[in-house]
């Protein structure tokens, strides 16, 4: 397999992945382009239907999630799908969202 050079590889994963970067925050502030060359490649879509569950509360979540369009929220079934967090375009949710918000409450209790 014949690998590009690198220069060329990040210049082709830029031009191939710029919408993504447009609506997803998170590669929005990743200002290394060898990151976003290694990265975005490994992004898969996903089209989910309206009132469809992305992951349930016994799911191993083993993804980080971005939601380039639409909305979702983590709702709790058994309180009429309560809705408690939103997630709106631009955002991501799934593993980073365990680390980052256990962070927020390390944080708050200093």
């Amino acid at each position: 397999m014949v690998q590009l050079p690198e220069r060329l590889r990040v210049d082709v994963s830029k031009h191939l992945y710029r919408e993504h970067r447009k609506h997803i925050y998170f590669l929005k502030t990743i200002k290394d382009e060898h990151f976003i060359a290694w990265v975005c490649p490994l992004l898969k879509p996903l089209q989910i239907i309206e009132h469809t569950f992305i992951q349930m509360e016994q799911d191993n979540i083993i993804n980080i999630n971005f939601m380039e369009t639409g909305q979702a929220s983590y709702v709790l079934p058994r309180y009429n799908n309560f809705q408690y967090i939103n997630i709106d375009e631009g955002d991501h949710f799934g593993v980073a969202d365990v680390v980052f918000r256990a962070k927020e409450k390390q944080q708050k209790a200093l």
